[in-house]
Parts: C-alpha cells; sequence; structure tokens
C-alpha cells in the first residue's frame, strides 16, 4: 500500500471545511477534544481517470473537495 504524504493535514483540511459548509459553524470550545476521527464520515475514491492525471484519490465533505496527489492536497471549496 501506498503512503499518502501529509494525510494527516488533509484529514484536518477536510473536516474544517465541513465545519465551515455547516449551517452552524461550531467556536473552538464546542469541540470535544476526544471525537475520534474513525467516527468521521469520510470515503476516499481512487481516481480512475475521470479527473487530472495527477489526482490520485479524493474525498468530499461538507460541499468541499480535496484532491491527493503525490505532491499534496488541493482543497476545492464550494
Amino acid at each position: 500500500m501506498r503512503r499518502i504524504p501529509h494525510i494527516g493535514a488533509a484529514i484536518v483540511l477536510v473536516c474544517a471545511a465541513a465545519a465551515v459548509a455547516s449551517s452552524q459553524t461550531p467556536r473552538l470550545g464546542d469541540v470535544a477534544p476526544n471525537v475520534s476521527l474513525a467516527r468521521l464520515p469520510l470515503t476516499f475514491e481512487k481516481n480512475t481517470g475521470r479527473y487530472d492525471k495527477r489526482v490520485k484519490f479524493l474525498t468530499r465533505a461538507g460541499g468541499a473537495t480535496v484532491f491527493f496527489t503525490d505532491t499534496g492536497a488541493v482543497m476545492v471549496l464550494p
């Protein structure tokens, strides 16, 4: 299995985008520190030729899309 660079930072970005896109953005003190990332509804899709060839995987959350390449991640906000 090939490791995607900066996957932790990308997950944080996806979570932040989901919070920004929601109708009620939580304040810093409103988020419980023990929330498990394993419970977040994130799915990753392999690029099968539908997107630019540099995109290896992508995920969507809260209206945002994150494209993962060999060198980083690109977030597209609604």
